[in-house]
């Protein structure tokens, strides 16, 4: 019968093969099996998103060149999905490490398996940490289990690869080493985590002050020198390092903008103003239950041990960004090591209650499958199924590659697969007048290649390929659902648009499809942008071919200035005559959405346009083309 207990024994005899075989299998061989099993699917699991086109190019696309270009002697790696030399963004010095296994290893196929190991040994840490605090095997296999399963853990996995799991292993490795009672492998494993992750740096001067106050396995010196150390590294990543590269502040502060303008005002209204912090703190009470409740909220008796654990929380509490307080990212990793450190602490301090210990193991187990099952309902179930579209972007992108163009202005989703060019861009956070400037200073022989998905109704795509394709760009590759653009010439891009809706804060993006680019039969589009004039001015927007029947045409008008009007006339011209007008109709309002109707009763191509007539302002446009019915 299979017993928990089983390969728990250390070795009888000290032989060298014994000796090799308790280091890299550990105390239990059942459990390294089950670790390399979890760790085998989570692998498994990340390539399957990357190969069918879920990753994204912010996540994975901006890591991969990074490393691409400090991997072929770019050593400062100016990321063009960023706008700015990775460093700045993320603090990770361990992509210096990283870029050359990366190179010779598999690209990005390294980094997925990397994540891993960090899940393999995190379990494994999770594991010898327990037996050696409680000499509890069950307990030991229970957060092994645990920390394998993490809702922060696979909540990270869902968003490609981030350098957070790389602290994760140094993490790991450290906690190892105090168990084990090596002091290298304890400086090795806290210097990959120091280098990984400038947030790891408060955690782990935390932990170091604990230790240096309560016995612990390493002298006081060296819990020191760690702290002292994880303290200095930080101030250099937030402060000089920004002023080093010739920027104003570090990237981090933007999160607690509200609370001042630099790093010591931040600290100063914080400490000024600690009801404002309660109340923020409080306010997100589930974070804290959800991160506490992952571990049987044991953390939270863990005495000194909380320090470490609550060091990033309260931080990410203040933050503004909301995904910082969400276990479905990678922010939280790093803190469930953390309450992994208080849960054991807690366990060996209440370890005289025995079956008592079952029960927050329990409720840990419980919350964890709760989490689980959110997460594989609205992220993981969705992005596990075929998605035949960016299966052709993936076929796509290495004849894009073979071209050896080292400007690419491509959609989120093929930038991990476009990242080995100088300079990438994507829909999501560049436009393509940027590219170009890009261009200019760091690529300026390249030709840009702009890739265009069919179907892609979001107005900074149409807008962006229309002005490309008015400025002489020409079709070099073309697939059922892709084609690609190549030019030299500069031009214009817009910001996209939105407009409100009945609720104050929601902005929608109008839906559509780029009719010029689109196979026959498909009866809406969409097409927008914003202008800057003086007097009155035209959007003309992309040619739409449309079948016999009723149609709906919205047309979106918004002035910058809330409630002015704004005067426009709609028009459509014949594509095939494009002076010859079809239809023309005079339309005002204040942020509205004005509702024509328009009936022909044979195919025709159109072109649409708005012109309006409001001087001195600037206006966004919108217009979309629906088709209400067919031919009466």
């Amino acid at each position: 019968m299979f017993r928990l207990s089983s390969g728990d024994t250390k070795p009888s005899l000290p032989s060298t093969w014994r000796s090799l075989k308790q280091i890299v299998m550990g105390p239990n061989p059942y459990f390294f099996g089950a670790s390399v099993i979890v760790a085998s699917i989570l692998t498994l699991w990340e390539i399957l998103r990357y190969v069918r086109g879920y990753a994204t190019g912010y996540d994975l696309g901006s890591t991969a060149q990074s490393l691409y270009l400090i991997s072929h002697g770019h050593w400062l790696a100016y990321n063009s999905f960023l706008g700015k030399p990775t460093i700045l963004d993320i603090d990770a010095f361990i992509l210096y490490l990283l870029a050359w296994p990366f190179r010779f290893m598999g690209g990005v196929y390294f980094l997925f398996v990397a994540q891993s190991v960090a899940v393999f040994i995190f379990g494994r840490a999770a594991y010898e940490y327990l037996f050696h605090r409680t000499g509890s095997r069950w307990l030991a296999w229970s957060f092994g289990i645990l920390a394998l399963i993490s809702p922060a853990v696979i909540g990270g996995l869902m968003f490609d690869f981030h350098v957070d799991f790389i602290a994760l292993l140094g993490l790991s490795l450290g906690l190892l080493a105090v168990v084990r009672q090596n002091r290298t492998l304890f400086i090795c494993g806290i210097a990959v985590a120091l280098l990984s992750k400038n947030e790891a740096a408060l955690p782990i001067a935390a932990w170091a002050f604990v230790e240096f106050i309560t016995p612990s396995v390493f002298t006081r010196w060296l819990w020191f020198w760690t702290g002292l150390s994880s303290l200095v590294l930080f101030m250099f990543d937030e402060l000089l390092l920004p002023k080093m590269m010739g920027v104003s502040g570090a990237s981090h502060l933007a999160l607690f903008k509200v609370y001042g303008n630099s790093g010591l005002a931040i600290a100063k209204n914080l400490a000024e103003h600690p009801a404002i912090v309660a109340n923020v703190i409080l306010g997100h009470a589930h974070y804290l239950a959800e991160l506490s409740g992952s571990w049987g909220f044991l953390p939270l008796v863990g005495g000194l041990y909380l320090l470490p654990f609550m060091a990033l929380v309260i931080l990410n509490d203040l933050a503004n960004n909301s995904a910082l307080r969400s276990l479905a990212t990678q922010y939280s990793v790093i803190i469930d090591f953390f309450g992994l450190l208080a849960a054991g602490a807690a366990i060996r301090r209440h370890k005289g209650f025995s079956w008592y210990q079952a029960m927050p193991v329990a409720v840990a187990m419980f919350t964890s499958i709760f989490l689980l099952h959110g997460l594989w309902k609205t992220e993981i179930a969705p992005q596990m199924a075929p998605n035949n579209v960016a299966a052709k972007k993936f076929q796509l992108a290495p004849g894009i590659n073979r071209q050896h163009h080292v400007t690419i202005w491509t959609t989120n989703h093929l930038a991990p697969l476009v990242y080995q060019h100088a300079l990438v861009a994507e829909n999501a956070y560049e436009t393509v007048s940027t590219l170009w400037l890009q261009r200019r200073q760091y690529a300026p022989h390249s030709r840009i290649v702009v890739f265009m998905p069919k179907g892609d109704g979001n107005p900074a795509v149409t807008t962006s390929v229309w002005n490309a394709l008015q400025s002489h760009y020409k079709l070099i590759a073309a697939n059922s659902s892709a084609v690609v653009l190549e030019g030299t010439h500069a031009f214009s891009s817009y910001p996209v648009p939105a407009y409100k809706t009945q609720a104050p804060n929601d902005l929608v993006f109008p839906e559509g499809f780029p009719a010029l680019l689109t196979v026959p039969g498909r009866t809406s589009i969409s097409s927008s942008g914003w202008v800057i004039s003086h007097g009155s001015a035209s959007y003309r927007g992309l040619p739409a071919t449309l079948p016999p029947g009723t149609y709906r045409i919205e047309v979106w008008l918004q002035d910058k200035h809330p409630g002015k009007q704004v005067w426009a006339k709609i028009r459509l011209f014949s594509s095939s005559k494009p002076q010859s007008l079809l239809y023309q109709k005079s339309v005002k309002g204040a942020a509205s959405v004005q509702t024509l109707t328009w009936q022909t009763k044979s195919s025709q191509t159109i072109i649409p346009e708005i012109r309006v007539f409001t001087h001195n302002t600037v206006r966004y446009l919108g217009l979309t083309i629906s088709r209400k019915s067919g031919p009466s």
